[in-house]
């Protein structure tokens, strides 16, 4: 399964996944990709997502492939349009 974390849009000190939750899911099978930057507001870097076996992406049209998609608030309405 494709899974994708997306760093959020409004100020937000959370993320939807932490390294060691990426790595778990890695480890089930799954692909994990983060947007780069994701985890900056908690303190996890892009390296320490890559270290876990994610993969970083910038590409915010990428998602159109994901099975899910990870964030802690709804996508904000540009976004949306970005996507789909």
């Amino acid at each position: 399964m494709k899974i994708f974390i997306l760093k959020e849009d409004q100020p937000e000190s959370r993320v939807a996944a932490s390294p060691d939750t990426v790595k778990k899911l890695i480890n089930i099978d799954n692909e994990v990709n983060i947007q780069s930057g994701a985890g900056l507001s908690s303190d996890f870097s892009d390296l320490l997502y890559e270290q876990a076996g994610g993969k970083i992406f910038s590409d915010i049209s990428l998602i159109n492939s994901a099975d899910i998609i990870l964030k802690v608030n709804a996508l904000i309405e540009d976004k949306k349009n970005q996507i789909y």
